[in-house]
């Protein structure tokens, strides 16, 4: 279903940082232009109560944490607010422009002080762009980082058949359901596709059987 349904002049328009041009649900599936966007889908769909592992795969790191603790007080009171309302979510101290609070390389350390227990083991693929480091003092998300060109090996090996002699998880992290996080510029460089297929641009809950 839509939850921002994609206009007839799409190509058109561009979300640019902050914005969002369309958001469409199946189940615990969601699509979307802007990677801001997958905070309130995790906050819609996953359980506060139970915990996570996280996958990360984009060609950035999107670990940016440029908001306050303040600035998430409104989910903290309401994490089922409405999506429109979470984009015109505003910065709470003077920062000039009185910006939005969610762009689209800050979402994960937002989640992360929301729900510290839906990040576990964090599993990045990466193209090493952007800095890992959040930067602002906000609590550090430990990540182990994997080779994109052994993407499909990795990807069965930490959620198609887990092993808990795997060094990367605590206990019977492995146990535990993901959180899948993919952006389709993991694919890509500056200069060509370095993957022959074209995936779908998701987030997905894979629960464990």
């Amino acid at each position: 279903m839509w939850i921002k349904r994609m206009p007839n002049d799409y190509y058109e328009k561009t979300s640019f940082c902050s914005g969002s041009v369309l958001l469409w649900q199946n189940g615990n599936i969601y699509v979307m232009d802007n990677h801001l966007s997958a905070a309130w889908c995790w906050l819609q769909s996953c359980d506060p109560e139970k915990k996570y592992n996280f996958m990360h795969i984009d060609r950035h790191y999107d670990m940016l944490d440029c908001f306050y603790d303040e600035d998430l007080q409104p989910l903290r009171d309401d994490p089922h607010m409405p999506y429109e309302d979470y984009l015109n979510l505003k910065r709470t101290k003077d920062v000039g422009d009185e910006g939005p609070v969610f762009k689209w390389d800050n979402y994960i350390m937002a989640a992360y002080n929301l729900q510290p227990d839906w990040f576990h083991t964090n599993i990045f693929f990466t193209q090493k762009e952007g800095s890992p480091e959040c930067g602002w003092g906000h609590r550090p998300l430990p990540i182990k980082e994997e080779n994109t060109l052994y993407m499909d090996f990795y990807i069965n090996q930490y959620i198609g058949e887990p092993e808990d002699i795997l060094s990367e998880f605590q206990e019977d992290d492995y146990k535990l359901p993901w959180i899948v996080n993919l952006d389709l510029d993991v694919f890509y460089t500056k200069m060509y596709l370095i993957n022959n297929y074209f995936p779908t641009s998701i987030f997905v809950i894979l629960p464990r059987s």
